[in-house]
């Protein structure tokens, strides 16, 4: 067992982890160059030439929908709460993406629309169209600045970096890929960032568990000590997770919301090649949701089983894990996947916004015949803008 040692003070990085960090950085720099040099038309930029195969908008929409907020916040709920927060993933997700699959995305793909706002202003009329993008641009530019300031508190504990220095560097390396590689440099960064979080969980999972005494000793320790966090489903008079409310709340109102009407998440199925490769990604995306709390549920039953002090704030469970359990190397690749989750969702922000103020807001109120290259430039001066919002 292992006493908190302060998971806010800064921590320490061992050169292999600094290595990790840096050559992850240049990678997603050097990715952003070399997929710009694909952009040649507005359909390139926007929806990647409608080229996408099912496998990387499967792993990219996992992406998008898991941020730096997500790491932190699950991991927080399960070291408070307990299993019951996997239901944002097996509840609040896979059925509403199987719906999504089946109904929703074939009426968008056949469409050929770029957008949500888009399809509604063909259903229904412009003034639809132009309110819905511009409630979505709102909200993008506002969870932008989530993520940013989510990430620096990281940044924070372990390089000792301040907010004013974290922020500016990971906005600049996430703007550049995006602002220069579009759809395309967004999902197949996308893909590389997802399957680096994976590993790092799997890691985070090994080291985690062998600490506690083995997987018996863990799982042994949880039933026996906090046995009310293995409950899937807590009693309706729960103040945070009643059962009514996760599954009629979270499973009919907000998942269906999220998975079938979302902007940055179904960008990535417009783009791709063909009707089934976009039903397939989403199918794809719901099996990978599956094993989603390994990636974010896991590290909070850890802090729970290893701190013998409880944490004053939940959320600093996963930093604590990481800070405690993980050894050089594991330690770096799992912070990497960390400033990975920041930037899948804060890429994916940047271009479904961009898509909606240019086509959306701007194509509406000031309609203008422009060519490919102007409506390119446009939409990287955009998400230029929009990134700096956030920021």
């Amino acid at each position: 067992m292992l006493g908190d040692q302060g998971a806010t003070h800064m921590f320490k990085l061992h050169w292999l982890d600094l290595t990790l960090i840096g050559a992850y950085l240049a990678l997603m720099v050097y990715m952003g160059k070399v997929l710009s040099t694909k952009i040649k038309s507005e359909s390139d930029y926007y929806l990647a030439g409608k080229s996408l195969p099912w496998y990387i908008i499967g792993l990219s929409i996992i992406g998008t929908n898991i941020g730096s907020n997500d790491y932190l916040g699950a991991s927080g709920g399960a070291y408070r709460i307990g299993i019951a927060q996997a239901n944002f993933e097996w509840i609040g997700a896979i059925p509403a993406m199987i719906i999504s699959a089946f109904i929703f995305i074939p009426f968008y793909w056949r469409a050929g629309v770029y957008s949500i706002p888009e399809y509604l202003g063909r259903r229904y009329n412009q003034p639809v169209r132009v309110i819905s993008a511009t409630i979505l641009s709102l909200f993008a530019i506002l969870i932008v600045g989530v993520y940013h300031w989510a990430s620096a508190l990281m940044l924070e504990t372990y390089m000792g970096w301040p907010m004013y220095v974290s922020i500016p560097i990971t906005a600049a390396v996430v703007g550049f890929y995006t602002i220069s590689g579009g759809l395309r440099a967004d999902t197949f960064t996308d893909a590389i960032q997802v399957t680096l979080m994976f590993v790092s969980s799997l890691f985070l999972a090994y080291f985690g568990v062998q600490k506690a005494g083995g997987p018996e000793a863990f799982l042994h320790t949880l039933s026996t000590k906090f046995p009310g966090h293995m409950h899937a489903f807590l009693p309706s008079d729960h103040p945070d997770f009643p059962w009514p409310g996760v599954i009629l709340g979270l499973g009919f109102v907000l998942s269906p919301a999220y998975w079938c009407a979302n902007q940055a998440i179904l960008l990535r199925t417009l783009g791709a090649r063909s009707e089934w490769d976009g039903r397939a990604s989403m199918i794809f995306a719901a099996l990978a949701k599956t094993f989603v709390p390994v990636l974010i549920i896991l590290p909070g039953f850890v802090a729970l089983a290893l701190s013998t002090e409880k944490l004053a704030v939940s959320d600093s469970a996963l930093p604590w894990v990481v800070k405690n359990v993980l050894p050089p190397g594991p330690s770096g690749l799992f912070f990497v996947a960390f400033i990975a989750a920041l930037q899948a969702s804060v890429s994916s922000a940047l271009n479904s916004t961009a898509v909606m103020v240019t086509r959306d807001i701007l194509g509406v109120l000031r309609p203008k015949t422009r060519t490919d290259a102007q409506v390119v430039r446009l939409g990287r001066i955009c998400t230029f803008l929009v990134l700096a919002l956030g920021v």
